[in-house]
C-alpha cells in the first residue's frame, strides 16, 4: 500500500527509514512516494469525531448564550470539564504522535469524553437526573426488546368468570379506650390539672 493510499485510508504511518527526498518529520510518511521504502513500526488507524466535539461546543456556547435553556447548572459545567479534557487530550495526542499507545491512549479518552459530554448535554437540557436517564435508557432497552409491543398485555376470560377475591385475614377490632374527660368549672373551662 502506497504512503498516498495509507493517507487517504486516514492510517498514520510511522517511518523508521527517512523517504529517499529527505522530507523529515510527520508528514514525510503522508506523501504520495510510489516507489520509495518504507519501514513501517506501527500503523495505528486514526478515527476522529471531531465533529461531535464540535457539537458539543457549539451547542455549549449556544447555552451559554440563551441561559434559559439550561435547566440543571451541575449538568452544564460538568460538560464543560468534558469539552476541556478532550482539548488536553487532543493536544496529548498531538504531542505523542510518534507513540502508538499514546495515539490509542489519548482516542480512548477523547471518545469516552465525547460520550460522557453527549449524555451531560442530554441531563442539563432535559433537566434529568442520572437515575432518570437510567430508567428511560432502561425502559427503552426492554420496548425494544419486545419490539414495540405493551409491556404486560391484558387477558380478559371469554366466558365471564370472575377472579378470586384475595382472602384477607379477619383481625380482631382495637381495644376500645374510653378517655374520661375532667368535669368543666362553672364559667365552662376545663382544668389544665
Amino acid at each position: 500500500m502506497s504512503s498516498a493510499a495509507r493517507a487517504v485510508a486516514g492510517v498514520f504511518v510511522r517511518p523508521t527509514m527517512l523517504p529517499p527526498s529527505g522530507i523529515i518529520g510527520y508528514d514525510a510518511a503522508m506523501l504520495p512516494l510510489a516507489d520509495a521504502p518504507t519501514y513501517v513500526q506501527a500503523v495505528v488507524p486514526i478515527y476522529s469525531l471531531d465533529g461531535m466535539t464540535l457539537l458539543l461546543g457549539a451547542f455549549f456556547l449556544y447555552c451559554l448564550a440563551h441561559p434559559d435553556r439550561v435547566r440543571n447548572r451541575t449538568h452544564y459545567w460538568a460538560a464543560f470539564a468534558c469539552l476541556l479534557f478532550i482539548i488536553l487530550f487532543y493536544v496529548l495526542r498531538l504531542m505523542l504522535y510518534n507513540s502508538p499507545a499514546g495515539q490509542v491512549f489519548s482516542g480512548v479518552m477523547i471518545g469516552m469524553l465525547q460520550a460522557m459530554g453527549l449524555v451531560l448535554t442530554v441531563m442539563y437540557v432535559g433537566g434529568l437526573r442520572p437515575s432518570e436517564v437510567a430508567s428511560e435508557l432502561r425502559d427503552a432497552t426492554d420496548d425494544f426488546r419486545r419490539g414495540g409491543e405493551p409491556a404486560k398485555p391484558v387477558i380478559i376470560p371469554l366466558t365471564g368468570e370472575q377472579p378470586k377475591a384475595k382472602e384477607e385475614p379477619i383481625a380482631p377490632p382495637p381495644p376500645r379506650v374510653v378517655i374520661d374527660l375532667p368535669k368543666a368549672t362553672p364559667d365552662g373551662r376545663l382544668p389544665l390539672e
